[in-house]
């Protein structure tokens, strides 16, 4: 007596490195999936403790616990050794053993930059968009302006520390010192439940792994500190004068590994890592570009992260790989609100067209 399995295509969702999944019901694109057939697997990457395995299908709808993660905190590195066992270790985490040796059965997708082998033209460019989003805040809040100066001083003339202890480096932390300005402009000082709300958001002391790996998939590391120097407005924070101060954004540097409690005992695991220029690609671009998988992707020109170029050298790289350009989105679309449906609806459509 035979019995048949009816087989349906999986739709899989990474967490970033050292990051978890959310639960599938906080995606908003779940139920778009589920309807279009597929199961979705949602994988929490190595180094997070609440590793999840969820396996969604029309038939079966709840999450699976693992608790097989390997999880990567201070405590649990220093059980590795000095500091270049660490780093020896934590080699493992990188993108070809999570990604690619793990998850071999189960295709990634995403278009990461196929021919650029080193950080630097990357983060040229990441500071380019990211100054073109601040000239856009600063346009659309022009107030915002001096209330980030007064933050900056604050910061300068006080010794603030967070409830954990950490510090704030008011060049490198640009991004987050805005949520603070309430209080200032209310009470005159920043109040502790503002200080452990602005700490909530970092997430390098629950997450370090992302800080320690973040620029080994270009095979080097301290690229965006050695290439602020070619971008003198990001290192601005004079707070008497009209030019508005520039936040960052997604970049790593060594002075965090000062200010977050969980990266100090760290900061020598990371330079050694930086270091290193012994890693192995994580693309072979000759399999790629002959690929007989079918590749639906999105590009969006305005994308602050992955350069619209890069993003459309790759896509011509792999062969089978259809793609929408759009410049209604950003980087975060496919778990934006009211934008993933979109994305989805494009990448449909380009799986169900027939095109000549």
């Amino acid at each position: 007596m035979s019995t048949s399995v009816r087989l349906l295509p999986v739709l899989k969702c990474l967490g970033g490195p050292g990051m978890s999944c959310k639960s599938p019901q906080n995606y908003s694109w779940t139920e778009k999936a589920l309807d279009k057939g597929y199961q979705v697997l949602f994988l929490d990457q190595r180094g997070k403790m609440d590793n999840i395995l969820s396996l969604q299908s029309a038939e079966q709808v709840n999450p699976t616990g693992t608790g097989l993660s390997s999880t990567v905190t201070e405590q649990t590195i220093a059980r590795q050794g000095g500091p270049l066992a660490q780093a020896t270790y934590l080699r493992h985490f990188r993108a070809d053993s999570i990604a690619l040796k793990d998850y071999e059965k189960v295709r990634p997708g995403g278009l990461a930059p196929l021919a650029v082998q080193q950080p630097d033209p990357v983060y040229q460019k990441l500071y380019d968009m990211v100054a073109v989003r601040n000239r856009s805040y600063y346009n659309k809040y022009p107030l915002d302006i001096q209330r980030v100066k007064n933050i900056i001083h604050f910061l300068q003339t006080e010794k603030v520390t967070l409830p954990s202890c950490g510090g704030i480096d008011i060049v490198h932390e640009q991004e987050v010192v805005l949520r603070l300005a309430s209080d200032l402009d209310y009470h005159g000082y920043l109040t502790r439940p503002s200080l452990a709300e602005f700490e909530s958001l970092q997430s390098f002391d629950d997450s370090p792994l992302y800080a320690l790996i973040h620029e080994m998939i270009y095979l080097q590391g301290w690229s965006a500190d050695r290439i602020m120097k070619d971008h003198p407005a990001f290192m601005n924070v004079s707070t008497t004068n009209s030019v508005p101060i520039f936040f960052t954004g997604e970049m790593i540097y060594p002075s965090m590994f000062r200010d977050y409690v969980e990266l100090r005992n760290l900061a020598t695991t990371a330079d050694i890592l930086a270091q290193m220029t012994d890693w192995p690609n994580l693309y072979d671009t000759e399999r790629l570009a002959n690929n007989e998988v079918p590749v639906y992707a999105s590009i969006y020109m305005d994308d602050m992260y992955v350069a619209y170029d890069f993003a459309q050298d790759s896509a011509k790289k792999i062969k089978n790989c259809k793609y929408f350009i759009t410049n209604a989105m950003y980087h975060n679309a496919i778990g934006a609100p009211g934008k993933s449906e979109e994305v989805f609806k494009q990448l449909f459509a380009l799986r169900d067209d027939v095109m000549d």
